[in-house]
């Protein structure tokens, strides 16, 4: 059996490195990008639960990141709100 093809088959072929040094450098940019965070409000704790995504999820652009705030803050208002019933 082919090397590369052993290497895909553990995940760690030269497409999931790919992927995830394409997922690092979109994370990076996000974070470099002032703008979205001082627009945004973004807590550090927001900040943590957006690096998890960067780690697990497909996330193409940062704009991505702002979808999965505003998922994030809704969740945490509906929980709040379910709290205060």
């Amino acid at each position: 059996m082919p090397v590369s093809r052993l290497d895909r088959s553990k995940g760690v072929g030269p497409r999931t490195r790919k992927a995830a040094m394409r997922r690092s450098t979109v994370w990076e940019d996000f974070c470099k990008n002032k703008e979205f965070t001082k627009t945004y409000r973004i807590s550090p704790a927001e900040m943590s639960a957006l690096r998890g995504v960067a780690l697990i999820g497909k996330v193409r652009r940062p704009r991505d990141f702002i979808f999965m705030l505003n998922i994030i803050r809704t969740s945490k208002r509906l929980k709040q709100s379910a709290e205060a019933e």
